[in-house]
């Protein structure tokens, strides 16, 4: 049965507003409080609350890199990053939907103006979901292509009225072309099929396509932005926040917790200061890896130039690392938490979310790691 509830966004006559970063930064580490306290109601929801996107709404944050000329601030993707990982760190599925939501609002300018006016033209804060992977079928008809399929992980899917969808294209001759399909609600059926070992809360459903036509103007080759590029450092900065606000939360805990047996209480315990000296600092360091990559990648993406072959590698080989950086992180702490760890708290949900995102085709190591070693063998001396 199709979900059809949908969030309730602010007008879009509203005055627009440009807030510093400095104070985007405040109102998500203050919106990641109240995500914290609802992360338990979200994750057995199997979806992000409405209240929590109307928050992202009054907050300001959703407009973050939506384009200028469409009613955003059309903000680095650094910036981006950095909102992502403060709500991440209260809840990684709210950070994660986040990601998507807003994210959507600048990947939809790579379409032509025609296709972006039948998104906005009436509302510019109507959100989108997205699947990538080109698992639609498709075949090229007179005006544009007929679609039909199944779209899974379509992460925030119950609060977007539009999709991003990958298809091939078959034809007579040669390979099949993988396009991005830009679909409405009325012509997507949403399957409750979610039922995971983490990020259970951002609602990553398969999205049913029984047969819709899409007219040319709303499909478009998969650009390398969207495959390569900032998108992916979103995702991961997600991945960093979650492990992050789990590895806070296990130095709450222990922080003036007596010791057992008449030993020293652990915060005492070099052992456990070592485990969370370390751990802090992976994930410290990763996220100056996201940033710094990212930084690179703007210039890039900016003038819609295709990324060189070193700056893939570059891509590809900082996130097999931050990936590995964020699953030793947690994984090293959890070992310390004991019985309690194995119970649903904070740090439990920190490690099943970040282990998955970790099986995401876009942060998967051993995947991107095959892509830096292929194109490095692939170079001349």
């Amino acid at each position: 049965m199709a979900s059809t509830t949908q969030t309730e966004a602010p007008s879009d006559t509203a005055a627009a507003s440009n807030p510093s970063q400095q104070e985007l930064v405040e109102r998500a580490r203050r919106l990641a409080r109240v995500a914290e306290e609802r992360a338990e109601t979200t994750e057995r929801a199997r979806r992000v609350p409405d209240e929590t996107v109307a928050a992202m709404f009054e907050a300001d944050l959703l407009r973050l890199v939506q384009p200028v000329q469409w009613g955003g601030m059309g903000r680095r993707p650094r910036d981006y990053n950095e909102i992502i990982y403060e709500l991440a760190r209260g809840c990684g599925s709210t950070g994660w939907v986040y990601c998507v939501l807003a994210g959507h609002s600048d990947h939809l300018s790579h379409y032509p103006e025609e296709a972006i006016a039948d998104v906005w033209g009436e509302d510019r804060t109507v959100l989108l979901s997205s699947a990538f992977a080109p698992t639609l079928k498709a075949k090229k008809v007179e005006g544009g292509y007929q679609v039909k399929g199944d779209a899974p992980f379509s992460s925030g899917c119950d609060h977007g009225q539009w999709a991003l969808l990958g298809g091939l294209v078959f034809g007579e001759d040669g390979p099949p072309l993988h396009q991005i399909f830009l679909i409405p609600r009325t012509n997507y059926e949403i399957v409750d099929d979610w039922f995971t070992l983490g990020l259970g809360g951002t609602g990553s459903k398969t999205l049913h396509i029984e047969g819709t036509f899409v007219p040319d103007h709303r499909a478009i080759d998969l650009p390398d932005a969207l495959a390569i590029g900032s998108p992916v450092f979103g995702l991961q900065s997600a991945m960093l926040g979650t492990a992050r606000g789990g590895i806070d939360s296990f130095i709450r805990t222990i922080r003036n917790k007596p010791g057992k047996a008449g030993g020293p209480p652990p915060a005492q315990s070099d052992l456990f200061q070592s485990a969370i000296g370390q751990s802090l600092s992976e994930v410290t360091y990763a996220w100056e890896i996201v940033q710094k990559v990212t930084a690179e990648n703007e210039p890039l993406e900016e003038q819609k130039i295709p990324y060189p072959a070193d700056q893939i590698i570059r891509n590809r080989g900082a996130i097999a690392l931050v990936s590995k950086m964020c699953l030793s992180a947690v994984e090293r702490v959890f070992e310390l938490s004991g019985g309690s760890g194995v119970f649903d708290n904070r740090l439990s949900r920190a490690l099943r979310d970040v282990r998955t995102a970790a099986n995401h085709v876009a942060l998967n190591a051993m995947s991107a790691s095959k892509t830096t070693g292929e194109l490095v063998l692939a170079q001349p001396d």
